[in-house]
Formats: structure tokens, sequence, C-alpha cells
């Protein structure tokens, strides 16, 4: 019932000019709540109880409310939300004029109140999206219980992967605002973008995207177990790629996008954000030519050196390398790598050493590019396997085999 109060006055505000005929709405004590003429709010409506009572059309002939106090002629009709009666509609005229629309009217009246309370829940979960994204991703330490609360009202498992993603637009939109003087664009603007992210990046149930502020959009993104990590950031690149060129068709210049590392639930949540605001930070500092950016993209790890190495370089690595570190063949495919550098990446004289045939050598190295994604040519990608494999070098058996 209280819906129905609070609605009635925005609801008169959007039809009055378009019905043709004056009415109003009287909830089911009677009170008129909302009328064309603003002076009869907050009066009773006697006859109202009796349109409640029928559960059907009433007339109101101009005869038949001579002596009636604060009745006009027209037609009255109930209002039903979700099946549930909550008012009384009055549309005001002569009923041989107003009977002819009554039920279109009212058909109308109740479609538009089903729209704004359907945007009212939608206005609510956003807000809601935005109150959880803030406290999630903003506190290191979070309560399970508020988690578990905000995931049932969002309908989020929180028990499975995620990783955060930054869409950074870097002052774009209230750049291109300023410059087109015009506070509505910035609305629409935002609205569009968010739009446009969540068609691109929103492909599983669990996964949200919401602002975190004006020049910042989060994404949520829910990795299914039967996923590998590299699978799913390359994924992600393909979305991100996608988003970019809806932003170039936008003039949003030079937005950048950052994937963080991917946590075992979401409760974990914070540690992915942090990592993709360090790698923001990161790109911008250095002035990387790149748009997309994530830990599991080789080009950056390799930008990366030797500055940024730390426990999460570390760990990334040793994920990027699992493929090749589980191989039967491991510690053969290392030996003939590690010659092959030690003798400044030239293949003859590393098969020599090796006492095996040149074609075996290459073979083997392409066995290596085929499990690390790197390229054995390049003397960047061979430096950083050389380097990890150093690291990496206390590997138990189990491991390598």
């Amino acid at each position: 019932m209280n819906r129905f109060v609070q609605d009635a006055q925005k609801l008169m505000k959007a039809v009055t000019n378009i019905l043709p005929f004056p009415i109003s709405l009287t909830d089911i004590d009677g009170e008129i709540i909302a009328d064309s003429a603003y002076n009869r709010v907050g009066s009773i409506h006697a006859p109202s109880k009796e349109v409640l009572r029928k559960n059907d059309f009433v007339i109101f002939e101009e005869k038949d409310i001579a002596n009636e106090a604060n009745v006009l002629p027209g037609v009255a009709v109930p209002l039903k939300f979700d099946n549930e009666t909550m008012g009384v509609l009055g549309i005001i005229g002569p009923p041989n004029e107003v009977m002819p629309h009554a039920k279109l009217i009212k058909q109308y009246v109740e479609l538009m109140w089903q729209e704004m309370f359907l945007k009212q829940m939608a206005d609510l979960e956003e807000k809601t999206l935005e109150s959880f994204l803030q406290y999630i991703l903003l506190n290191q330490s979070v309560d399970p219980l508020r988690v578990n609360q905000y995931c049932n009202r969002l309908n989020m498992n929180q028990r499975q992967k995620y990783f955060c993603v930054v869409i950074d637009l870097n002052g774009s939109l209230m750049s291109k605002v300023s410059q087109e003087h015009n506070s509505y664009s910035l609305t629409h603007l935002k609205e569009t973008l968010l739009m446009h992210a969540r068609e691109t990046f929103i492909q599983e149930t669990d996964d949200r995207c919401a602002y975190l502020n004006t020049e910042k959009m989060i994404v949520i993104k829910s990795v299914h177990s039967r996923i590998e990590d590299e699978d799913a950031m390359s994924q992600y690149r393909h979305m991100a790629q996608a988003f970019l060129n809806v932003c170039h068709d936008l003039k949003i210049s030079w937005p950048l996008i950052s994937a963080g590392t991917i946590c075992g639930s979401l409760i974990q949540l914070n540690a992915s954000y942090q990592k993709a605001e360090e790698m923001l930070s990161f790109a911008k500092k250095q002035r990387l030519n790149l748009q997309i950016l994530d830990y599991y993209s080789w080009p950056i790890l390799l930008k990366m050196l030797p500055g940024q190495i730390n426990s999460t370089y570390i760990m990334i690595l040793k994920k990027r390398l699992d493929k090749l570190f589980k191989y039967d063949s491991f510690q053969e495919l290392k030996r003939d790598f590690m010659m092959y550098c030690d003798q400044n990446m030239n293949l003859t004289k590393a098969a020599k050493k090796l006492y095996i045939h040149r074609n075996t050598l290459i073979y083997r190295l392409n066995k290596i590019e085929q499990l690390t994604e790197l390229d054995t040519r390049n003397f960047q990608h061979c430096l950083l396997l050389y380097a990890a494999l150093k690291k990496f070098n206390h590997l138990p058996e189990k491991v390598n085999k």
C-alpha cells in the first residue's frame, strides 16, 4: 500500500498531460492521494469504497451525484498491481464520453505504474550493487556474514573463482562533458557506456558490472572451476578489445582496462582489485602503449622486469609455466633450453653440446613454445624463461613429472 501512495504523485505527473480526461487516484481508505486538480488531494472520496467492494467499473452520472460531496461525474475503476487491488482510479468527465476509454485508460495507468515500480526496483538493485562493490573492494578485511547477505540480495554465488576488472576512463567523461557544457550528456554517456560494458563483459550468471566512481567501472568476472586461468584471461582480452572498439566509436580517448589476479572466492576479491589497480598504476607510470592489461600477458610480464618482481609476479609466472612444469619430459626440455641459452641461442652449438641432432633441438624448442606461448627465438622471451627456470629449479620431481 505504501508503494501505491509513494508513486501516486509521480504517476499523476507522468500521465496527466497525456490522457484526454482528468483523473484521480484514491487509496483503499477512500482518501484522494493524487488528482489532476491538486486541491482535491487529501480529501475523502466516499464512493471509492463501493468501487472496491464491487471490484468493477462504477459509473457516476451527473444526476446521481447532485447531493454527493466531493464526487464528480465519470467512471471509477479498481486499480490492481500483482493481482492485488491497491486503490481506485477515477476518470472524470461525462460518463458516455469516458466509458469507451475507461478500460484502455485503466490498463495504461496500471502499465505506467508497473514500469515505475520496475524502474525503482532496478535502481534499488543498482544501488545495492554499487554499495557491495564499495564494501568488498575497498576493505581489506570484510565480514563474511555481510558478504553473504549481499550475495543473497544480488543472487550471487560467493564460493567460486572470480577476478576483478577495472575500466579506467582516464578523465574522458568529464573532459567530454565539459567541452559540450551539458550535464545531461554525462548521465546519458555514463548509461550508454555501462550498457555496452554489461553487454560485452556479462557472460555468466554471477558476472556483475557497475560504476565505482565517475571515471571507473568495475566488472566482477566469475570463473567456472573447469576453466583454466589462462583461458579465462584470453576470453577477457577479447571482451576488453570489443569494449575498446565501443569506446572508440563514442570518442572516449585512451581508456585502460586492467584485470586483477584470479582469486578463490568472492570474499577475496579485494586482492584482485588491488592487483588490477597496481597494474593500472604501472601502465601509466611506464607510459605503456597498451590498453588491455593483465598479469597473464607475456608482453606485460616482460615489461615488468626487473623492477616489478614480487611475490605476485612470481606466483603468476609459475602459473603461466604450469603446463611446461607438468609436462612428462620437462627435465629434458629444461636441460636443452638452458643449454640453448648458454650457447647464446645458437642452435648448432647447443645441439653439439647436447649430443643431439639440430632438428631434435628445434623440435624440443617448438614443444616449449607450444606449452608456454613464448617465442624461443626472441631474446626477451628466452631471458624471462631462463630466469624462471633458474628460480624454480627447486621444484620437486613430482611436479616436474
